[in-house]
């Protein structure tokens, strides 16, 4: 029987899958949930390891504490722990957002503690399903066409070459010394470099997804396993989660209003999914979805089974970046600038300009804007048409409403309660009054 999560545990795996793609490490939770069977599910990437706690020293069980409170369902797990003997339900959830990394580097820090982690599930007595997050891009863009079955070939197979071949060559073996690690990060990388698409070439998060599929399909047929595979995650339609990310569209909906990313690239049709759609998606592939892999009759390849959880916007004519930005603050005027050399130059002074009037720090950060987004944004996908709601104009403006509704409250709340700290510290006459009592 399907499990039935607690309105507490719903809320948290969505707010664990929003986070997922801004994590650094891995932190674990385990839930029990009610049901007629006793699911315990182990997942990845919980708490979201956001950049700014990091710095800030904010160790990963605060951070569990402070997102999963004192809830009896939920208890913190270091990474270094083994999974409970007890689990029967895992998802793997945790993953670093950049496009712009090494691969070698990518696979290390992302794929390698999945593939520990999957070794693990071989001693576990009771395992019923596994959901492991990958990502639409994954799949080339346009003029590529995706299979019925969403079945992608290992990209480097005519090459002769397996995923567990180049995970094998570009992962350094434990105990190899750091700096002949590195060395052989850049030769090994360069050896398959000149091989890949394009799209896999300047997008290593999707080449590392890609090698992570074939990995799982490779090295664990029989496990039952479902490959979950989100488009763009946009916040939740109410507004209440996506806020304080540092990446990606919610990223865009905090910084519209600011004067800056002028000149965008404007050929991608966004294809937008809720983080609530594509949570229950990430939930039931383990739950309902998870099966061993089976042989594609037409390549002799095995897949376990994939399931995409896209809209299909790609194919929708008003869902650029530039009308994106005009629906988030028609006040900022954004330019579709089409000729390259043009487009070059305006951006050069626009950063000159960011580094004049405003800091340095802004000026990087928009150069690794157009870096790391300029390779989606002039391409174009076929994705599958699964989560359709998002493609609906009208809930969409009203999801950015309720965004922008919530930002405005949670800064109030913030302001007030920097206002009352205040008070306490400098003590106001209304506390002194109470002292004096």
């Amino acid at each position: 029987m399907r499990a039935v999560l607690s309105t507490t545990i719903t809320r948290n795996l969505v707010f664990g899958s929003w986070n997922k793609s801004y994590l650094n490490s891995t932190s674990l939770a385990k839930f029990s949930t009610n049901a007629t069977k006793d699911n315990v599910i182990y997942l990845t990437g919980a708490t979201g390891f956001i950049g700014e706690e990091i710095k800030k020293g904010v160790s990963g069980l605060q951070r569990f504490n402070k997102q999963f409170g004192s809830s009896h369902k939920a208890s913190f797990m270091e990474p270094s722990a083994r999974i409970p003997d007890d689990v029967n339900r895992v998802i793997f959830n945790a993953y670093d957002l950049s496009f712009l990394n090494p691969l070698p580097q990518v696979l290390k820090e992302n794929v390698k503690p999945i593939m520990n982690m999957m070794d693990q599930c071989h001693s576990l007595p009771n395992l019923d399903g596994i959901s492991v997050v990958s990502s639409a891009f994954v799949q080339q863009p346009l003029p590529f066409k995706r299979d019925p079955k969403n079945h992608i070939e290992f990209i480097l197979k005519d090459a002769g070459y397996t995923a567990t071949d180049i995970y094998n060559q570009l992962v350094p073996k434990s105990g190899q010394s750091n700096s002949s690690e590195d060395a052989a990060d850049a030769s090994q990388e360069a050896d398959y470099d000149h091989m890949l698409p394009e799209h896999y070439k300047f997008n290593k998060y999707a080449t590392s997804k890609h090698i992570l599929e074939h990995l799982v399909h490779e090295n664990y047929p029989d496990f039952p396993i479902c490959i979950v595979r989100p488009s763009v995650v946009i916040p939740s339609r109410d507004g209440t989660h996506g806020h304080g990310i540092r990446a990606g569209y919610s990223f865009f909906l905090a910084m519209a209003s600011q004067p800056i990313f002028r000149f965008p690239e404007n050929k991608f049709h966004f294809d937008n999914v809720f983080v609530e759609d594509v949570a229950k998606d990430i939930l039931d592939g383990a739950l309902e979805h998870a099966a061993p892999a089976a042989e594609n009759p037409k390549t002799g390849t095995h897949y376990h089974p994939i399931l995409c959880s896209s809209a299909g916007s790609s194919l929708d004519e008003k869902t650029t970046m530039i009308d994106l930005f005009r629906r988030m603050a028609p006040q900022v005027h954004r330019y579709d600038i089409r000729n390259r050399h043009v487009r070059s130059t305006l951006r050069t002074l626009e950063y000159y300009a960011l580094r004049l009037f405003a800091d340095k720090r802004s000026a990087g950060t928009l150069h690794k804007m157009y870096q790391s987004y300029d390779p989606i944004f002039e391409q174009n996908w076929d994705f599958e048409p699964r989560l359709t709601d998002s493609r609906n104009e009208e809930v969409l403006d009203q999801a950015m409403a309720n965004f922008y509704s919530h930002e405005r409250k949670m800064r109030a709340e913030e302001k007030e309660s920097q206002e009352e700290q205040c008070n306490v510290a400098v003590g106001t006459p209304a506390a002194i009054n109470m002292d004096s009592k």
